[in-house]
């Protein structure tokens, strides 16, 4: 036992791992400060099944070396460590039937996964710690994981939804973006390419890995409350229908506003992509709010297509992809 005013022999502190998802997944546990990364990565392997080399630790931006202690990085009682897995290798990368997204197959133990990817833009850049993997068939070729539950859009494209207007050399426009969405636009990147544009409603400061992708820009806010010039209208908007927390009349008066603005920013024969979210509109079952949202996108003038629910990466969630033809 320590006794007061006296320093302990072996001081510890409490760890913790936490995911891409920022979920901790492992801890607190009590470790030496002196203990090392290899040690810690040790740990984590074993919690997860996995070996020590497909775990890594970082620790805001800096990965962590064989050198490092519990110590050296300024802890004293508590810390948490982010941590990526590497999925296992690619055996295998063929292109799924929308341009520019591919597919993987990689062996998970005594099983087979797939894996969907879309071909980095700019690679050696990570976007949010997202698991990144090098083919090479000629030529070596960084993919980016794109993962279904960290990503609405791709769980759609998992679901089997056919009508996918994100293609290369499409302008494509995000109205809102928050810190769930940095995901997709980096993907959409990805898959409009260098010939494509990806466009950031103003105001919206997107991550440091932007700048590395001169096909994404930001949009003045102004430039979007009158109607954009036809020469500068876009292919897709891509938007997500989250209700106020009001009541009913006010929500429906806020989607038919969204809805309208469509109508300055789409060019002709152009899309919507609408990530709707039920458990935003909690006095409704969800097929009554995908109802609502497919009445209000005909009554703006668009004409819905395609609807697909996203079970089982997100609940009470669907895609509702609509054409513009006024």
């Amino acid at each position: 036992m320590v006794g007061r005013g006296e320093v302990a022999a072996n001081p510890q502190a409490a760890v913790s791992f936490r995911n891409v998802a920022g979920n901790i997944v492992l801890g607190p546990i009590t470790v030496p400060l002196s203990v090392k990364a290899p040690e810690l990565q040790r740990q984590v392997a074993a919690f997860l099944k996995q070996a020590p080399s497909q775990v890594i630790l970082v620790t805001g931006s800096k990965k962590l070396s064989p050198v490092d202690d519990v110590a050296s990085l300024g802890c004293q009682e508590e810390l948490v460590i982010d941590m990526v897995v590497n999925s296992p290798p690619l055996r295998e990368v063929t292109p799924h039937r929308f341009a520019n997204v591919y597919m993987a197959h990689r062996e998970l133990g005594a099983l087979d996964g797939v894996t969907m990817l879309t071909r980095s833009l700019a690679p050696g850049n990570s976007v949010l710690l997202e698991d990144r993997c090098v083919a090479t068939d000629g030529e070596e070729v960084e993919y980016r994981v794109w993962d279904p539950f960290h990503c609405r859009l791709v769980a759609a494209v998992v679901g089997g939804i056919g009508s996918f207007p994100i293609k290369p050399g499409a302008v494509v426009l995000f109205p809102k973006v928050g810190p769930q969405l940095e995901r997709t636009v980096s993907h959409v990147s990805d898959i409009v390419g260098s010939e494509g544009r990806v466009l950031v409603a103003g105001g919206q400061a997107m991550g440091s890995w932007a700048a590395q992708r001169p096909n994404i820009a930001e949009l003045p806010a102004s430039a979007l409350e009158e109607p954009l010039p036809d020469a500068e209208r876009v292919d897709v908007v891509i938007n997500g229908a989250d209700f106020p927390p009001s009541d009913r009349a006010q929500r429906t008066l806020w989607l038919k506003d969204e809805l309208a603005s469509l109508k300055l920013w789409l060019k002709t024969g152009g899309w919507a992509i609408h990530v709707v979210d039920a458990q935003a509109h909690g006095d409704r079952a969800p097929f009554q709010v995908f109802h609502h949202v497919v009445a209000a996108l005909r009554a703006a003038g668009l004409r819905p297509r395609e609807q697909i629910t996203l079970e089982p990466y997100h609940s009470d969630t669907a895609v509702i992809v609509s054409k513009f033809c006024p």
